[in-house]
């Protein structure tokens, strides 16, 4: 059975490519997380010491908020863009910073 994550990124490839389906269609993604109220970039890993033997360890990279425009929403800024062909693609790019 697969889990929500495969199948909400199957549905997206599929909404693109049915509405779109005599166009090339591109897709380009970015993760992130809301931690202690820090927002992490979960596909941009920076290195840093940590622990009492100060090994060094990767870890998200931290970003900046800020407010759309009209003070509605919320924008992460920097946050690293990946191109994906598939819902495979996007689950890889996930998966790809937890090992």
């Amino acid at each position: 059975q697969p889990g929500i994550m495969r199948m909400a990124f199957q549905y997206v490839f599929e909404r693109a490519n049915r509405r779109h389906e005599n166009m090339d269609v591109l897709l380009q993604v970015s993760f992130y997380e809301i931690y202690m109220e820090r927002v992490n970039d979960l596909l941009e890993l920076e290195e840093s010491t940590q622990g009492e033997d100060e090994q060094p360890v990767e870890s998200p990279c931290q970003r900046k908020v800020g407010m759309s425009q009209d003070g509605s929403s919320f924008i992460v800024k920097n946050l690293k863009l990946v191109t994906v062909k598939s819902a495979e693609d996007m689950l890889r790019e996930v998966w790809q910073w937890c090992i």
